[in-house]
């Protein structure tokens, strides 16, 4: 379970309150965990190019190293000129990411718009 970092520089556990209607988006579908050993959706990696507002509602499974597990998750808000985002668990749970070395550890598997 994601709690606190990663100990990867630039993740922090975020404590900005989130909507109701935004943690009802983030539940797991049916058939997926919170986490697994690989990822669950069909997907691709994120790239330098996918950053933009445009990720924003973007469901996703964020790979932690600590635990080797892909954790579902949704992009609630992203700062293009930081590179950074702020995600949301499927447990409720909120971080920033910077997504420089998210992309760069290719940590990040953007689901794809038709498995949504």
């Amino acid at each position: 379970m994601p709690i606190g970092s990663r100990g990867v520089a630039g993740l922090r556990l975020e404590d900005t309150p989130i909507s109701e209607d935004v943690l009802f988006q983030v539940k797991p579908p049916q058939g997926m965990s919170h986490s697994a050993k690989s990822p669950q959706a069909p997907g691709r990696l994120l790239t330098h190019e996918d950053i933009s507002e445009r990720l924003e509602g973007r469901q996703a499974e964020l790979f932690w190293p600590d635990d080797n597990l892909w954790y579902l998750m949704q992009i609630h808000r992203v700062d293009v000129q930081a590179h950074s985002a702020q995600i949301i668990y499927t447990t409720g749970e909120t971080e920033i990411l910077n997504l420089d070395e998210i992309v760069q550890e290719g940590h990040m598997s953007l689901i794809t718009l038709d498995a949504r």
